[in-house]
């Protein structure tokens, strides 16, 4: 993980409730990818009662921009992915659920994608 000063290019959020049981294969995923732009992870607790955010915290070393926000004021994943959007301070917004495991290049992936891909908007003809 690259940390820069300055501008933060993505910001991956990752609603968390009671996930101790996959959330340090989803921040171990993080942690091997390779990407030279800065970005950071965003791990938005709501309401979890196990040992969840103790886990995330024991990646701190090995994401420097990890960052734990609490998004106890309501439950739902809904109202956890608004508090993370309103925390990030990335460009570009990636979400991930606290069981998914991103494969090899997926940060690169999805940095650099849209400016080489070529996107279409409108309507399907």
């Amino acid at each position: 993980m690259t940390t820069h000063e300055g501008t933060i290019n993505i910001s991956v959020i990752i609603p968390c409730y009671n996930a101790e049981t996959t959330i340090a294969a989803t921040l171990e995923s993080l942690a091997r990818q390779h990407w030279d732009q800065p970005w950071e992870v965003l791990v938005v607790d709501n309401r979890s009662t196990d040992r969840s955010l103790t886990i995330a915290a024991g990646y701190r070393e090995r994401l420097p921009s990890l960052r734990l926000i609490d998004a106890s004021a309501r439950q739902g994943q809904p109202f956890a992915l608004n508090v993370g959007v309103a925390a990030a301070r990335g460009a570009k917004i990636l979400l991930c659920d606290a069981d998914d495991e991103v494969g090899p290049g997926w940060l690169q992936a999805m940095g650099s994608g849209p400016e080489r891909a070529r996107v279409r908007r409108g309507a399907h003809r």
